[in-house]
């Protein structure tokens, strides 16, 4: 599995430096596949460095895949995208962006000191919504090498490249409401959640009319085990919404360790 050393090289940079280091990991992504072999580690680097279309959505998704309709200076960006996804991943993409912000290094190396000082040692691990596999990626050798990591991705495209950044582990394209993982499985969940006002269909839960966000610590706090972890990333909306029901429901099913606010700019970069 890759391991993230650099992550300065991950973020930083305008939106057409991040557009080449899209692209670069793109081209060298669908090489890999085209040449069916394992790539190299200038390869799994420059892959690595993906940062998805979350802040490119004005720019290059406006529109849809039969009306071209990208922003004044992206006319270029917007026809390299088109001819190298192809249409189902060019709307995967698309569908994707709003959650496409992934979570900036610091970040995830503080919530993996967290995970430490509460106890876990290694074991089953879940990310249920990985992007390109940054939990992954900086997880400490010493937690990663006695744990068992299993991986979810909506969109097509990012979940391709997190399979071949991290082989060996279990990773599947698909949302999490697909997921038939057993409850009281996981040692740990983690991991930024996608925030939208609306969850997907899943008659377990859809009495609470959940949030998507909230549906994620809904599911994490069943499939994980007596004793064990969920620590996710969410909005504001979970803990500030007047509603209760998803609320309520996780205090039942957990107790609340800890809560942190980040400050406004903490996705700056």
């Amino acid at each position: 599995n890759y391991q993230i050393t650099n992550p300065e090289s991950l973020v930083g940079g305008g939106p057409k430096t991040k557009f080449k280091r899209n692209r670069l990991a793109i081209e060298t992504y669908q090489t890999v596949l085209s040449e069916n072999r394992q790539p190299t580690e200038a390869e799994r680097d420059a892959i690595a460095s993906y940062i998805g279309w979350g802040s490119f959505g004005q720019e290059l998704f406006n529109g849809d895949w039969a009306r071209k309709r990208p922003k004044e200076g992206w006319e270029t960006e917007d026809k390299w995208l088109r001819d190298h996804l192809g249409q189902s991943e060019w709307e995967s993409a698309q569908s994707s962006i709003i959650n496409a912000h992934y979570t900036d290094p610091p970040t995830v190396t503080a919530m993996w000191d967290m995970v430490r000082k509460m106890g876990f040692k290694g074991g089953r691990v879940l990310e249920p919504a990985m992007g390109i596999g940054n939990f992954f990626g900086l997880m400490p050798t010493d937690l990663r090498v006695k744990s068992e990591l299993t991986g979810i991705e909506l969109d097509e495209l990012t979940g391709g490249m997190a399979q071949m950044l991290y082989p060996r582990s279990n990773i599947s394209v698909m949302g999490y409401e697909k997921s038939q993982t057993p409850d009281n499985f996981y040692d740990l969940v983690v991991g930024n959640w996608p925030f939208a006002a609306q969850a997907p269909s899943d008659r377990r839960y859809n009495k609470l009319n959940p949030t998507l966000h909230d549906y994620f610590f809904l599911k994490a706090l069943d499939q994980v085990r007596a004793g064990g972890l969920v620590i996710g990333i969410t909005s504001s909306g979970t803990m500030d919404k007047s509603g209760q029901a998803s609320r309520l429901e996780m205090s039942k099913k957990a107790d609340l360790v800890a809560s942190f606010r980040l400050p406004t700019g903490a996705f700056g970069k």
